[in-house]
């Protein structure tokens, strides 16, 4: 199933529960420019918190103007944003290949029972079970699951490899939110 995402959030194709989550929107009334401003949002929202995890400058996505559908510059307008998008993405995959290494070494020298909160939090709020982060990285499940609730202590390299997959993970998550507001967009 991971990989069947991975697909298609490298690729410009929706998963049938994208394209019911899109028509559930659509259909509830919500306008364009709502849509296009709540994905502003969204985006506003995960460069911050990028940018808070990674100590480093995150590239913000354009705003969107009501104006901008009413006036006959529409298509051309649309036309060059798509054909920057690949270069964005091209400039943008190289730079999180690069914070990712730094990213797991700050969560290395973070204090470990913090990181594991920290990374609990984030596998609750996004229903991940642990059995993926053990599948995934190797570790052992009784050991994580002492380490993310009771802060047992973990050995560096396994908590390299946690922190390895937790990175690895949140850009899955947000390159999937990302294609979802692309095809919106488009």
């Amino acid at each position: 199933m991971l990989n069947t995402m991975a697909r298609n959030a490298s690729s410009r194709e929706i998963t049938p529960l994208q394209g019911e989550l899109l028509r559930a929107l659509i259909s509830s009334g919500i306008s364009k420019d709502a849509l296009l401003s709540a994905c502003d949002e969204l985006y506003a929202k995960l460069a911050q918190s990028a940018q808070r995890a990674d100590g480093t400058a995150v590239e913000q996505q354009p705003k969107h103007n009501s104006s901008d559908h009413l006036q006959g510059t529409q298509v051309k307008s649309e036309v060059v944003k798509l054909e920057e998008a690949p270069q964005r993405r091209l400039t943008r995959d190289v730079s999180l290949e690069a914070q990712q290494i730094s990213f797991v070494d700050q969560m290395l020298g973070m204090d470990p029972w913090q990181a594991a909160k920290l990374i609990k939090m984030y596998m609750q709020q996004h229903n991940i079970p642990q059995r993926e982060v053990v599948e995934s990285t190797g570790l052992n499940q009784s050991h994580l699951s002492q380490h993310l609730n009771k802060g047992t202590p973990m050995k560096t390299s396994k908590r390299a490899a946690l922190y390895t997959w937790f990175e690895n993970k949140r850009k899955e998550i947000i390159e999937r939110k990302e294609v979802v507001c692309n095809i919106i967009i488009i």
